[in-house]
């Protein structure tokens, strides 16, 4: 019995890990390796059109947010603030920080075609003096409701 159970797990092991891989490469998530899909109308899309005010969601949450056309920005939650630190092809990725609860992160996002939206995920660096927190981040999505219209 011992030997059929082991055949039988030996043989369901490239199934079951083929079936992970195919859902890993459906990801709509950008990934932290630089792995993503080229986005479609994208590449005219420059930093400073993420300039205006943004909504984020994640799950129950939702806060409003302000870019300026560096991409950096800020929202009311523990007085945080984004910076962007790379933004190509509509790949955007940068650092967060929350001063009043002491907590700073990173994050990326991709924007979808049309740029009115990006889908993206955040992930701690640093809880207090824990600058290896394990603690797991979350996955977000933004909508731009209105652009700067001094330029």
């Amino acid at each position: 019995m011992t030997l059929l159970r082991y055949m039988y797990v030996l043989l369901l092991f490239p199934i079951v890990l083929s079936g992970v891989w195919g859902c890993a490469a459906d990801s709509p998530l950008p990934s932290k390796m630089g792995e993503v899909t080229p986005a479609l109308n994208l590449s005219q899309f420059q930093l400073r059109d993420i300039e205006g005010e943004w909504e984020y969601r994640e799950t129950n949450i939702v806060y409003p947010l302000k870019f300026d056309q560096k991409g950096n920005g800020s929202y009311e939650w523990k007085q945080g603030r984004f910076v962007t630190t790379r933004f190509e092809r509509g790949e955007w990725l940068g650092t967060w920080h929350q001063p009043e609860n002491d907590r700073e992160g990173e994050f990326e996002m991709r924007l979808e075609p049309g740029g009115q939206s990006a889908i993206g995920r955040w992930w701690y660096t640093r809880i207090e003096k824990d600058r290896d927190p394990l603690e797991p981040g979350g996955t977000f999505t933004i909508y731009k409701l209105s652009e700067n219209t001094q330029r």
